[in-house]
């Protein structure tokens, strides 16, 4: 993964972004607010160090899957889910539903860190998955091996610095809340509605340009059908309902075009919640100032025991996922949650507690 060809957002798309971020939501290509993931790619190329830099030792390399572990935030949720959705995160749905298909996962708690913005809560969950790599850091590679980290504990500490000084996982949070303001039961409603009946959707979604802006009209219909944060959870069914109608009636007013910018918007948000964040990391030896990556230069921090380390942050498997996912997704959704809540239920009970309670006694050892 780190040697082959890495497939990338579109430029013009990363930088309307950008523009975003920076005006705070204000630019007039790109209306989704503070939305902005503009990283160079430095998986396949180190990024290059300064003449005064000189490198001493190895080079760790730290691959994470920053899951997003927010609860539904869509006034469009299905009546018999949404009390479900709100009190569970999409992780641990996806995770209860296909229980026994994968490795022993990492708690939701520790992809909730990663977000936090916390340094300690950041460095604790990172060296927590560095010895199990199976989220949110999936891989590490030394020189380009990959190999358990546990004769290099201080990875975990230069890691977390790299982090918190390059704004990505903020930005990369926010634009998975902002984007996916349908979710998959307003993707539904969006198949069924009758301007789209008898239409080729993956034809015409495959024709979208992936930079495009949402129309006025489909920017106000994101707007309305996005949920704020714990809002569903403690809202009335009655309340739900009648503000999943007024939703639905938006939708259903749109035109064939504007209903396909929604499912766009949703293509990508799917795309930035699968995607990776590669660490690379070098220790420096001599004098040196202190610096944030550079499009053409990697940065350089220092960490709590005073050592320099120059270091690049990259974003991979941004490629654009297939129009089919849209249908196959839809039709697959009330299987999956059906799964999950026989898994789920009891009043206390949640997928990976067993695994909460492993990785906390690991983390006492460590």
């Amino acid at each position: 993964m780190l040697c082959g060809s890495v497939r990338a957002i579109p430029q013009s798309l990363t930088w309307e972004c950008e523009a975003a971020y920076r005006s705070g939501g204000g630019s007039i290509k790109f209306l989704m607010p503070r939305v902005g993931l503009v990283v160079p790619d430095a998986t396949n190329i180190w990024l290059p160090l300064c003449r005064s830099d000189t490198a001493k030792g190895p080079c760790f390399t730290v691959e994470l899957k920053p899951k997003q572990a927010d609860k539904a935030r869509s006034w469009l949720l299905e009546p018999g889910r949404a009390s479900f959705k709100a009190r569970f995160s999409r992780i641990q749905i996806t995770r209860a539903a296909t229980a026994g298909g994968k490795p022993q996962p990492a708690p939701e708690v520790y992809y909730e860190a990663i977000f936090s913005g916390d340094p300690k809560g950041m460095q604790r969950a990172i060296e927590a998955s560095l010895n199990h790599q199976t989220g949110p850091v999936v891989n590490f590679f030394l020189d380009g091996t990959r190999m358990s980290p546990r004769e290099h504990p201080g990875v975990a500490g230069v890691v977390t610095a790299a982090l918190v000084r390059e704004p990505i996982l903020r930005r990369l949070r926010v634009a998975q809340q902002a984007l996916d303001c349908l979710d998959i039961d307003g993707v539904t409603i969006a198949l069924a509605a009758p301007q789209l009946v008898g239409l080729d959707i993956d034809v015409l979604l495959g024709c979208q340009p992936r930079t495009m802006k949402l129309s006025p009209h489909a920017e106000v219909a994101a707007s309305m059908c996005r949920c704020p944060p714990g809002l569903l959870a403690v809202t009335t069914v009655k309340a739900r309902e009648a503000r999943r109608n007024l939703m639905i009636a938006t939708l259903f007013k749109l035109s064939p075009q504007e209903l396909l910018e929604l499912l766009c918007v949703w293509l990508v948000a799917l795309t930035l919640d699968d995607i990776s964040v590669i660490v690379s990391t070098t220790r420096l030896t001599g004098p040196t100032k202190l610096r944030r990556q550079l499009p053409n230069l990697a940065g350089v921090l220092r960490t709590k025991e005073n050592e320099l380390h120059a270091y690049t942050v990259a974003i991979v498997d941004t490629g654009p996922k297939p129009t089919s996912k849209i249908k196959s997704k839809a039709e697959k959704e009330p299987k999956m949650i059906a799964h999950a809540k026989l898994a789920l239920k009891g009043p206390e009970r949640s997928p990976g507690s067993e695994a909460g309670l492993f990785w906390d006694s690991t983390l006492c050892k460590a």
